[in-house]
Order: structure tokens, then sequence, then C-alpha cells
């Protein structure tokens, strides 16, 4: 039972924090009414102390903040519920130090797993080093400094760097919370310099800097689900730089529009596939360069329609191979070759058509082989006036 009358205060040592009950109660060996010899008083025999909450949190039914603040080793100063009695302490909250050695062993008002204080922390404020900005070397500052992206290519060119680590921390302004594993969290006052800040133990972190840009690493994979629409909106410029593969897959339409000028780079292949119609449309020229063969493959009809003039140039010999039926007609230089005879007569002298190939017809460098088992060649030798038609 509460005892207003007799407010009893005390200040002790946090020696066990596993509460059965999960209420975040401790055990605290308390000065002046508990024995510092641990083999007369042991830290199971200790009371459980009920640690009171801030009025900002609701402490029920899982509302509000776990009240799982004391660690073993924790100073703490609270008071007795029950007065005189002695027994029912409550926790109204911690006191921080300056830990000069760790405790003896042998005794108790300690943290017996041997973890508090820290080795690191000996003869230094228990405030956290971002907070009063003190051997920042040691902290996680320098690790995001070591590990900051540098030279990070772009495409077609260039390159960007991380930004510097905006920590500029004054005491008393930098409010700063970390976890035992190492997680912190940064809520930045100081003037001209604020900052918010969330890292994870393991180099994961997102940072907002005085000017609200925000650099975000993460170490590890990074998922992000959207139950519905997705909207992105950069002003500015954006490059993406992906080191591995890279897939991206849309179950729907796709529709990319550029106002600009639009380049696609590969450095190997480039295959373009589609299930149906593919359509190339320019408003001006289309132009296709290879330094090798350029192959042109239809399953059916292969349709080339111009409405002022057809180009083919082969600075060597250029061929066209086709069985040429009934139906087929080749116009060139104004001379006709219509569907081949069974024999047709023979253009040039018989030297000359005796050293072509007996499935070739050429027109000058241009070669027309024939499939036809049972037509003879055709030969078009270039017209000259030195070598007139006979």
């Amino acid at each position: 039972m509460f005892n207003s009358l007799n407010m009893v205060y005390w200040i002790g040592v946090v020696e066990d924090r596993n509460d059965p009950l999960f209420l975040g109660r401790v055990k605290v060996r308390i000065y002046g009414y508990h024995t510092e010899h641990f083999e007369i008083l042991p830290t199971e025999d200790l009371p459980w102390a009920q640690v009171m909450q801030p009025i900002t949190s609701a402490a029920i039914s899982g509302v509000g903040t776990t009240a799982l603040g004391p660690v073993e080793g924790t100073t703490v100063i609270g008071v007795f519920a029950d007065g005189d009695t002695c027994q029912e302490p409550i926790v109204l909250g911690t006191l921080a130090g300056i830990p000069l050695r760790k405790p003896v062993e042998k005794y108790g008002f300690r943290d017996f797993n041997g973890v508090y204080p820290r080795d690191e922390y000996l003869e230094e404020p228990d405030t956290n080093r971002l907070a009063r900005r003190q051997r920042i070397a040691d902290t996680v500052v320098q690790t995001k400094k070591d590990a900051r992206d540098l030279g990070v290519p772009v495409a077609l060119g260039g390159e960007w760097d991380q930004p510097k680590i905006p920590y500029n921390a004054e005491y008393p302004f930098n409010h700063v919370t970390e976890t035992e594993s190492g997680h912190i969290i940064e809520m930045d006052d100081t003037p001209g310099n604020e900052r918010l800040h969330w890292y994870h133990r393991t180099g994961t972190f997102k940072e907002i800097d005085k000017n609200g840009t925000v650099v975000q690493r993460i170490v590890g994979d990074s998922f992000e689900i959207i139950e519905r629409n997705g909207r992105v909106h950069i002003k500015g410029k954006c490059e993406v730089t992906v080191d591995g593969s890279a897939n991206i897959y849309v179950k729907n339409n796709c529709n990319l529009e550029v106002d600009g000028n639009l380049k696609i780079h590969a450095h190997k292949n480039l295959e373009l596939k589609a299930g149906e119609t593919l359509d190339i449309t320019a408003g001006s020229g289309i132009n296709i360069h290879s330094p090798d063969t350029v192959n042109l493959n239809s399953g059916k009809t292969m349709n080339v329609k111009s409405l002022r003039g057809l180009n083919m140039t082969g600075t060597i010999k250029t061929t066209i191979a086709s069985p040429i039926t009934e139906v087929a007609v080749l116009k060139m230089n104004g001379m006709t070759i219509s569907p081949i005879p069974p024999r047709p007569p023979i253009f040039g002298t018989p030297s000359v058509v005796g050293s072509k190939s007996p499935s070739e017809r050429t027109f000058g460098n241009l070669q027309l082989p024939d499939t036809r088992p049972d037509v003879a060649p055709l030969e078009l030798e270039p017209i000259t006036e030195k070598d007139p038609i006979k």
C-alpha cells in the first residue's frame, strides 16, 4: 500500500532485469538498506522494483513506451511505496556518472555479467559521446566516413561521390539514444546543423542534414512492397548505377517518353523482341551502321518501298538470291530481267559464260543465284559503248 505520509527515497544499482512478469521491473541493491556482501544477500533475494514511466507513455495494453531502459549496473533513484516498511521500491529514474574503474567482483552493487560499465567508457561521462562531441573518432561517425561511396560511375561518362558525413553536433543540443547492441537515433538541434539520424549496428543508416538532404546506405538487401499505387517525382537529375544485373518486369503496359534525346548504349549485345508487331518511326532519317554483316530475315514477304528512289550499293559485289518465279521481275538501270526462259540467249562470249558458276546470274556486280535446277543460268555483263549487245 502506498504511504503518502512518509516518503522514503533511495539510490541503488540494478543487478537483475529479467522480470518473469515482463513488466520492466528490476532488482535493485539499495545503498543503506542492502548489504554489499553477495553471500549474505544474493541478487535473487532482492525485491522487484516497479519502473515509473513518463506521462507520455500510456503504459496499458501495449500502448506507450516499453519500460526497458535500465541495464545491470545502472544507478537508479526511487522511492518506497510502502514508506518505512521499505519493501515496495519504485524506480523514478536513472543517474549517470563518471565511472573510474570496474566494481570489485566479490561485492554487490554491480553488473554480475561484467559488461557495465564498459571498459571504453571508464574515466569519462556516461553521456553518449555523440551528444558531448568527444572521442568522435571512436564512434559511428568515423565508421561512416570510412565507408563513404566514392567515384560512382554514371552512364555515358562521369561519376559522383556520397556526401560528406554531416555530423557537427554541440553539447547540449544533440539528443542521442543508443541501445546495447549499437543501434543509434540522433535528434540533433545544434543551431545551424540540425540533423536526424537513424543508424543500425550493421552500418545501415538514414541521415537528414541541415539542408534536408537525405543519405541512405543499406549494407544488406532492400525490399519495398507497395500494395497500391506508387509515384516518384524527381525535379532535378536522376542517376542510377547498378554494379550487378538489373531486371524490370511490367505485367501490363509500359510507356517511356523523353522530351529530349534518348541514348541506349550496350557494350555487348542488344536485343529487341516483340511478341507481335514492332514499329519503328522517325520524324527524320533512320541510320543503321555496322562494321560487319547486317542481316534482315523474314519468314514471309519482305517489302521495301521508297517514294523517291532506292539505292543499293555494294563496294565489291551485290547479291540478290531468290528462286525467280513467273511473277518475279527485276528492273535495274532501265533494263528488265523477266522470268527466265528454258534456254536463254547468251550475252557475252562463251568464255565469259563458262567462267561463271552454273548457279549464278550476274549483272555487273549484281549476282542472282538460281535455285531452279531445270533452267540454264542467265548471265548479264555490264553494257557499255565498247561492248554493244550482240
